[in-house]
């Protein structure tokens, strides 16, 4: 592996990439993002933010992981509890869904019945 650190334009606090070569020659962006569940950290600024940072890599070989933490989401239902929740579930739905295969992989709840 031979990856490079990545900087992009948007603004959301908490993330990390770099990018590699696939097999065919192609860059594989790679990123790692954290959004806080606390309030203090997580207000719609933010919110909008994180949901920009999808928009910004669109359409890129992409690798996403992270915690970003709306245990408001029932995935098998497209649906959130809150705004913030749903605006995030469509932002990754419209984004990802209509130009890529698409994975969720949960390991385990980090807090309580937020896991679906």
């Amino acid at each position: 592996m031979n990856a490079v650190e990545v900087t992009l334009n948007n603004r959301f606090t908490d993330q990390i990439w770099c990018k590699d070569k696939t097999r065919k020659g192609d860059d594989l962006l790679i990123g790692v993002c954290y959004r806080s569940p606390n309030s203090e950290f997580s207000d719609q600024r933010n919110n909008d933010m994180l949901c920009e940072l999808i928009e910004e890599v669109r359409g890129r070989p992409l690798l996403i992981m992270g915690d970003f933490n709306y245990p408001g989401i029932d995935w098998s239902t497209s649906q959130g509890q809150t705004r913030d929740s749903q605006q995030f579930l469509n932002s990754v739905e419209e984004k990802f869904l209509d130009t890529a295969c698409y994975r969720r992989y949960l390991q385990w709840s980090t807090s309580g019945s937020s896991f679906y």
